[in-house]
């Protein structure tokens, strides 16, 4: 996240003097580095990567303007050079864990352009990678997953999802998509589970609701067959509350109703659904069939 690297480069002042402290270069060196870190605040990562440089070429183990100078790179959305400086810095110090997560954190970058690119084997490479250097990042866990997707491998994105959701639970995306696998796998209850959790961490996230509809009222289908009126009238009932326009679940909940012989609730919903043309002929058959009389049968 973009955040994170401004987080860093606010930090940048503060590296640079006490590195200023350690180093022993001349004044002429020295001025490069303030004019970096000038530069730096102000966003102008090329001249202040060009001041960086000359600093370095007269100190080029300095671990804080190799990061800076990674930092820069990252927030030009140059990845490969940015990966290049802090892979430097751990060259030189492992236990630099800033260089480590930003190392992450360009590689996830990358791959996500990757995934977008549709170049899926080297996306799912970077993203593991970067799990493998980050290894409590749901974020990066997750998109392993929608790229094992994006590949067919739909256990191991489940596998990788599922991860996700327990490395951090306040997390909604991987959720979300394994709420949408086991919609497609018609595994009603569990897809409701994952995304009613989704919904519940973040309501914005696109097509929640949506198919939250769809499970409900394909869950009360599915309880209506089996002779589960009750259950298929709350199922229908919660597709409702999601969306009252689902002539659909209208239809579930009024058949769910005739399984109950409530006979005057049933006609209520197919009434309603009559507004649908695609439903129309279906339910004025059954408003028919249940008005009627005996008269009409002889």
């Amino acid at each position: 996240m973009r955040w994170y690297f401004w987080i860093m480069l606010s930090l940048i002042g503060l590296w640079a003097a006490a590195s200023m402290a350690q180093n022993a270069v001349d004044a002429e060196v020295l001025e490069h580095q303030k004019k970096g870190i000038a530069l730096f605040k102000e966003r102008k990562y090329a001249e202040a990567i060009a001041e960086f440089q000359a600093f370095l070429s007269a100190d080029s183990t300095n671990v804080q303007v190799l990061y800076a100078v990674g930092v820069c790179y990252h927030n030009e959305k140059q990845y490969d050079k940015a990966m290049v400086y802090f892979r430097k810095v751990m060259a030189q110090d492992a236990a630099f864990t800033k260089a480590r997560r930003a190392l992450a954190e360009a590689l996830f970058a990358k791959a996500r352009g990757l995934l977008v690119k549709k170049k899926y084997k080297p996306a799912l490479e970077g993203f593991l990678e970067a799990a493998s250097i980050d290894s409590l990042n749901a974020r990066i866990v997750y998109h392993a997953g929608l790229a094992y997707a994006r590949m067919d491998r739909m256990e191991q994105a489940i596998d990788a999802y599922r991860k996700a959701t327990e490395m951090d639970t306040a997390y909604a995306p991987p959720n979300a998509a394994l709420g949408r696998i086991f919609l497609k796998k018609e595994a009603y209850p569990q897809a409701i589970k994952y995304l009613e959790r989704a919904l519940a961490i973040d309501h914005r996230i696109p097509k929640v609701p949506d198919n939250l509809t769809v499970a409900y009222e394909r869950m009360a289908y599915t309880y209506t067959q089996k002779g589960s009126y009750t259950k298929a009238t709350q199922a229908a009932l919660e597709s409702l509350k999601y969306d009252p326009g689902n002539m659909a679940a209208r239809v579930a909940l009024g058949e769910a109703y005739e399984g109950l012989g409530k006979v005057e609730e049933a006609i209520e919903q197919y009434e309603i659904a009559k507004a649908d043309l695609m439903w129309q002929q279906y339910v004025e058959d059954r408003i028919k069939r249940l008005t009627k009389t005996d008269e009409d049968t002889e």
